[in-house]
């Protein structure tokens, strides 16, 4: 896949999405792998060969219409990756994942920790460097908003616990998330 993608961080998108179906799936993590073989499966990899499948290209460009590209660059006018682009999240959580979904702009701490309590994943799109995080916990009494995540960057790796969780306080969230989300639920 990474043939397809370049560099294996620009997967933290597929890996965002995975992260949200994870959360909202009872028994994930006895989830077999859909073909039946032995190997194990990167469902990230499906999530991957669903944005590049060109036939979905119009559905992405109802939503949001960009210029698509296979290929990475570094254009801030385009061409894009489809997996760059966070509202087309929500279409591969419905289309390969199958789990409830809606994508919006205006989010702010209150709303997302809101929602995480609520038992829904929510994809936040961090600013810079430019990454996706899926919050899937929150600490009412630290109010922190909480999520896995294995990219090495400097404000998350500092807030990161024994159990591998990395936290986000109000402040962290208003400096470094930006207010576009994607939620995922079981309906």
């Amino acid at each position: 896949m990474d043939i397809l993608d370049g560099p294996a961080l620009t997967k933290c998108n597929d890996t965002a999405i995975v992260m949200a179906w994870a959360a909202v799936t009872v028994g994930f993590d006895s989830w077999l792998n859909p073909f039946h073989g032995k190997y194990r499966w990167q469902p990230e990899d499906l999530v991957d060969l669903y944005f590049h499948d060109e036939k979905n290209w119009a559905k992405f460009n109802e939503l949001r219409r960009l210029a698509l590209t296979h290929h990475q660059t570094d254009d801030l006018h385009g061409p894009y990756q489809p997996e760059r682009v966070s509202s087309y999240h929500q279409l591969a959580l419905r289309e390969v994942l199958g789990v409830m979904s809606d994508f919006t702009y205006g989010a702010n701490f209150g709303t997302v920790a809101s929602n995480i309590s609520a038992g829904t994943a929510v994809i936040l799109h961090v600013s810079n460097p430019g990454h996706y995080v899926t919050g899937v916990k929150y600490n009412e009494e630290k109010m922190l908003i909480g999520f896995k995540d294995p990219a090495p960057i400097r404000w998350l790796q500092d807030t990161e616990d024994a159990d591998g969780n990395k936290w986000a306080s109000p402040s962290d969230f208003k400096a470094n998330i930006r207010d576009d989300i994607t939620r995922a639920w079981r309906g």
